[in-house]
């Protein structure tokens, strides 16, 4: 990775634990997720002897939760076609461009969280 894209990942990774820091600061300690998924990447998978193939998506939601231990923006991961329960993984340890869609997300994670614990954004 070129130095311009650590510096810019470095960067959303600061964005990300800042709103964070915000909603823990306020330790309302709810769960929220969004409906729909951030991402979706489709992968065409070959069999060994490339005689089948199909489609594969990947598919990215994201939300606001405790997962080991800590609260925190959370990504969970599920392939359509193989996973019965989603991957769950913290944002800043997902991939970079999970991370760039899930910023433009997260006004409507804290909206969720608000409007569940009757936080007002003037109070904030």
């Amino acid at each position: 990775m070129n130095t311009i894209a650590i510096r810019a990942s470095d960067e959303l990774s600061c964005q990300i634990e800042a709103r964070e820091r915000e909603l823990n600061d306020r330790n309302t300690h709810l769960c929220a997720w969004l409906e729909d998924p951030i991402l979706t990447v489709t992968e065409i998978v070959e069999s060994d002897d490339n005689e089948v193939c199909f489609v594969l998506n990947h598919e990215y939601g994201l939300g606001y939760g405790e997962h080991q231990g800590k609260w925190a923006f959370l990504v969970s991961w599920l392939r359509d076609a193989i996973d019965e329960d989603p991957n769950i993984m913290f944002l800043r340890d997902a991939p970079h461009n999970v991370r760039l869609r899930a910023l433009g997300k997260i006004p409507e994670i804290i909206e969720l969280l608000d409007e569940e614990s009757g936080f007002e954004a003037a109070n904030v």
